[in-house]
């Protein structure tokens, strides 16, 4: 499913459909009203953000993989490092990667100032660069503490907005 996205991505037309989940423990409805407007047959693959201007929402990479599993197209899954800390970012990789979900969009993320929640706080313990730099080592085979990782990940395809 991914390396026939990712050639596309690279040599020709593709279109995107982007989601944001809502403040819901349900994904559900989204999915549905997808499916009721055919916008699956119109599009090569999804996308999911990742609780935009610090706004509780529903989780990027579950939806990502609700989306994968009911349509059987690709789904880029946006992850911020505003909300996780580097083991947080790895250990969602792995699983996500297990899910079938593989490709990235790394973002700094918004700040928490943006928040409903006033309490929140960042994590920030790093930029966009630092999530790009656990996938490729993750691909690798080891984690960031240079320990090999037990089982391999599939290939993770990162994605950045310059």
């Amino acid at each position: 499913m991914f390396e026939s996205f990712i050639q596309k991505l690279r040599h020709g037309t593709f279109i995107t459909l982007e989601t944001t989940p809502s403040r819901s423990a349900q994904f559900a409805p989204t999915i549905e009203k997808i499916a009721a407007l055919g916008l699956d047959s119109l599009v090569d693959g999804f996308s999911t953000t990742d609780n935009p201007l610090a706004k509780l929402k529903y989780n990027a990479l579950f939806a990502a993989m609700k989306l994968q599993d009911r349509f059987g197209k690709p789904t880029l899954a946006t992850m911020s490092m505003r909300d996780r800390n580097r083991i947080g970012l790895q250990s969602d990789l792995l699983g996500s990667n297990e899910s079938g979900v593989r490709a990235i969009l790394a973002l700094t993320g918004d700040s928490a100032h943006y928040s409903d929640q006033p309490h929140s706080k960042g994590v920030f313990e790093g930029n966009s660069n630092l999530l790009l730099d656990i996938i490729t080592t993750l691909n690798s085979g080891t984690d960031m503490a240079e320990q090999k990782l037990i089982a391999p990940v599939q290939e993770i395809y990162p994605f950045a907005v310059i």
